[in-house]
């Protein structure tokens, strides 16, 4: 009985982990995931020997603070001034009503982002929209199409929060070794109505996006490795 019980209790954590994993849903799937298997609260307490949230925040700010500042300055300047002087005489094809956004299209990129993801700073999320008014997607489509008539993006689509997430540790018996700014990575959370609008450039106007053979080698790489 007890070998039974034993068994039945696998399959059972196995078909929950399966009927979480078959919509292709992650955040379902971790949840059932960490309802099983985790054990207790294992949030990092001390990050380069520091346990004051102040100081740790500072630490990261300043980590990623000189991960995002170009290492060549010269060759950055540089960089900036080909663009500029290339941009001044930049005229780009006329805007037909082929590239007008329209509502069936805002509706449709909608429709296809993930659910329960983080808000942003305007604390809106994609169920904000879902689940809103239906005037609200022909607002929309008409406050895109002008982004692109007057090449202005509003302010606020380009402000967005950071948080970090935690990275496999090295093997270290001393805390903090392993718990340094070096280990964890940085997510930003952008306003969800930037994202609306990110997709709906990339769908209408993805024929005009091009990249260089190199690069589709080293994402097929990336992927072959992961």
């Amino acid at each position: 009985m007890l070998k039974h019980k034993r068994q039945e209790e696998t399959q059972c954590y196995t078909n929950d982990l399966h009927d979480a994993l078959m919509p292709k849903s992650g955040t379902k799937f971790w949840k059932c995931w960490n309802s099983k298997f985790e054990k207790g609260n294992k949030c990092c307490k001390y990050i380069d020997g520091m346990a004051d949230d102040v100081q740790i925040a500072e630490a990261f700010a300043e980590h990623f603070r000189k991960t995002s500042t170009s290492l060549n300055e010269v060759q950055n300047s540089h960089l900036k001034f080909q663009y500029a002087d290339r941009r001044k005489d930049y005229v780009g094809d006329p805007l037909t009503d082929t590239y007008i956004f329209d509502a069936e299209l805002v509706e449709a990129v909608c429709c296809k982002m993930k659910l329960g993801k983080a808000a942003g700073l305007d604390e809106l999320t994609v169920e904000h929209i879902i689940n809103s008014h239906p005037v609200l997607i022909s607002i929309l489509a008409r406050l895109f199409t002008l982004i692109i008539f007057v090449s202005h993006v509003p302010y606020k689509f380009r402000l967005s929060y950071m948080y970090t997430v935690g990275l496999t540790l090295p093997k270290e018996d001393n805390i903090y070794k392993r718990n340094t700014v070096d280990n964890y990575r940085a997510i930003f959370i952008s306003p969800v109505i930037s994202k609306v609008f990110e997709h709906c450039v990339l769908t209408k106007f993805s024929k005009f996006f091009n990249t260089s053979p190199t690069f589709h080698h080293v994402c097929l790489a990336f992927s072959l490795m992961t």
